[in-house]
């Protein structure tokens, strides 16, 4: 877990702050009025959202690919063929656990997100708009990431079907 919250999380945050900082600094960027007046709410709304959603979907989505996928005879019956195979194939469940973490590193990212902009936001500062839109760049592609996982494992399930399907 602390490795997905470092790769997808802190570093980019890092360089993105230190990024937008140096653009603010050097007055090549100048978005203050506008983040001020217009952007933060909109982010503190948007991810707050976002984070909410996310996170009522959280236990929904591990449970049905859980019980509908992963515990399904042919996916067992798959993996251990692939496990004669390729023996460091992970665990039965890897793909599950993996979505799962991604799940809950992305709710962080955006409530923390949602916090950043009714906290941070409210201090007039070059750094504070820089912490403030890099974690929204963050979060946004932590989310697109995890709409990549999940997409993956719909995939992987529909294709489980289909193979069920023509076995009838």
């Amino acid at each position: 877990m602390k490795k997905y919250i470092t790769i997808f999380f802190l570093i980019p945050n890092l360089i993105l702050v230190s990024v937008i900082y140096f653009l603010l600094n050097q007055d090549v960027l100048n978005i203050s009025c506008v983040f001020y007046s217009y952007i933060r709410p909109s982010f503190f709304t948007a991810f707050l959202t976002a984070g909410s959603f996310m996170l009522s979907l959280l236990a929904t989505v591990l449970f049905t690919f859980s019980s509908k996928f992963f515990d399904d005879k042919l996916y067992i019956d798959n993996y251990k063929t692939l496990k004669k195979d390729f023996p460091k194939i992970g665990n039965l469940y890897a793909p599950l656990i993996r979505l799962g973490k991604v799940f809950i590193v992305c709710v962080g990212s955006c409530i923390i997100t949602s916090i950043s902009q009714t906290t941070l936001g409210f201090i007039k500062s070059n750094l504070s708009i820089s912490i403030c839109v890099s974690l929204a760049c963050v979060s946004f592609f932590l989310i697109l990431f995890l709409l990549y996982h999940f997409a993956k494992n719909l995939m992987n399930w529909f294709s489980l079907l289909e193979d069920k399907g023509s076995k009838l």
